[in-house]
């Protein structure tokens, strides 16, 4: 019986096994192997923090692309949604907790799914140490000192912690009062403090923390230091479409003529009162697309001139917490700059910290209870030296993208590249590893396609093998 392992279990691992167990005819054994507390629901999905909310509305969060109201419906059967308006759910923005609890039973129905079809499916609560090449299988060490032999690999592996570059002093990360994971419960230090608490960056993870902070009751100060200091923007025009206008995109030949045409569409709507995000949504299902099209140089225009207005503009939050944001600045409980950290020093109770404007050039002191990371997911695996990836990057088994962003693969198949360049029948990628092919590869709609294919790619390998 052939063996698949798919390492991660969060949304990309579970879709992944749901589309596999719906789609095959044959018994496998099939193995999820994810650390137990980010099981299913990986970081994005627990219920740590109730008031997170979904960026999305719900009606773009279903886990089967080819059903797309399955989430909508599912919500409806639920006690406190039955009496709404199911048009009303599916724009509403729901409860992150909520949309664990429907990954949950997914993987429910696919564990009797699998049984009915003789598929011996298994989670695993382990974290890969090791993956390498073992007799035509690849032999998988855990940290819990067991082995697995697989037949096929899947690397659903998702983000990793904010990197630690940000930091003037590599040293500082074993500070107590340094958070490099911004979902992790907080230290009795921090819920006990009355200083200020730094946030590094600021955007969808600085929302969510400063949430967190304030509903388990940290009352002070919030300051949050980033490169550029963007605002981020709420979801103002829920419901409204443009229209597609991808025959220009489609037709550029340079990132310089892309985002002429892109600024030519936002003029047209900002005449009539109205703010770009239709645009950009319009632009989203063609950004892969676009993004292959790119040459090298231009990717790397976009990475140093326009990734982080892409962000802004793609990226948004719900109407009242962007409110709700826009309030504790202008009470002054939550202060944004844009400037460059200079020092992180600890103290017997926190980090004085000294930091430099961008605009003004005016150099801030100050001290704080607590650092938090949320600069976003570190990509170069070169810098996680003692991550199983790093491991497979220098044995040769994958390859970086040439941005280090992700791991090289074939989009089509989704089979890894390795460091000669060649496709790997039995080692498969998706999601976030997928950032450098793909740029926009992390979206639960991308996440879900990408599942589907997948599966469909690894049922047809399995009859060749």
């Amino acid at each position: 019986m052939k063996h698949i392992v798919i390492v991660g279990g969060g949304f990309a691992g579970t879709a992944t096994a749901a589309q596999l167990v719906q789609q095959l005819e044959q018994p496998v054994q099939l193995s999820l192997i994810n650390p137990e507390p980010t099981f299913l629901t990986g970081t994005a999905y627990q219920p740590y923090a109730t008031r997170l909310l979904l960026n999305v509305n719900a009606a773009k969060m279903s886990l089967f692309p080819d059903q797309p109201e399955h989430f909508v419906n599912w919500v409806m059967t639920r006690p406190q949604y039955s009496n709404l308006p199911q048009h009303f759910v599916a724009q509403a923005f729901l409860p992150r907790a909520l949309y664990g609890e429907y990954i949950k039973q997914i993987w429910q129905q696919t564990v009797h799914a699998a049984q009915s079809k003789a598929i011996k499916l298994r989670h695993v609560p382990a974290t890969i140490i090791a993956c390498k090449p073992h007799q035509q299988q690849f032999l998988l060490s855990m940290d819990n000192t067991q082995q697995l032999c697989a037949d096929i690999v899947v690397l659903a592996n998702g983000n990793q912690l904010p990197g630690n570059r940000v930091l003037p002093d590599a040293s500082f990360a074993r500070s107590t009062f340094y958070l490099q994971n911004p979902w992790q419960r907080l230290p009795e230090t921090l819920l006990n403090n009355t200083k200020p608490v730094l946030i590094l960056g600021n955007g969808l993870t600085m929302a969510d923390t400063v949430l967190s902070l304030r509903q388990h009751g940290i009352t002070q100060p919030i300051i949050s230091l980033s490169r550029h200091g963007y605002a981020m923007l709420p979801h103002r025009h829920n419901g409204l479409t443009y229209p597609d206008f991808s025959t220009e995109l489609l037709a550029a030949t340079s990132l310089r003529q892309l985002v002429k045409i892109v600024h030519q569409h936002i003029r047209l709507v900002r005449q009539l009162g109205i703010s770009a995000e239709p645009v950009i949504d319009a632009i989203r299902p063609y950004t892969q697309q676009l993004w292959r099209r790119l040459s090298g140089a231009d990717k790397q225009r976009f990475l140093s001139k326009i990734r982080h207005l892409w962000g802004v503009a793609r990226h948004r939050l719900p109407l009242h917490i962007h409110d709700y944001l826009q309030h504790l600045q202008l009470e002054g409980s939550l202060r944004v700059y844009a400037g460059k950290l200079v020092q992180l020093q600890q103290q017997a109770d926190g980090v004085q910290v000294q930091f430099i404007e961008r605009k003004s050039h005016q150099q801030h002191q100050l001290n704080v209870a607590a650092v938090i990371n949320c600069t976003g997911p570190e990509t170069d695996w070169r810098n996680l030296p003692h991550h199983f990836i790093c491991q497979m990057l220098e044995d040769g088994l994958l390859q970086q993208d040439k941005f280090q962003l992700g791991i090289a693969a074939d989009v089509d198949s989704f089979m890894v590249l390795n460091r000669h360049g060649q496709a790997q029948p039995a080692l498969f990628t998706l999601g976030s590893n997928l950032r450098g092919e793909l740029w926009e590869s992390t979206a639960v709609n991308e996440l879900r396609s990408q599942a589907q294919k997948l599966a469909t790619q690894i049922i047809k390998q399995l009859s060749v093998t």
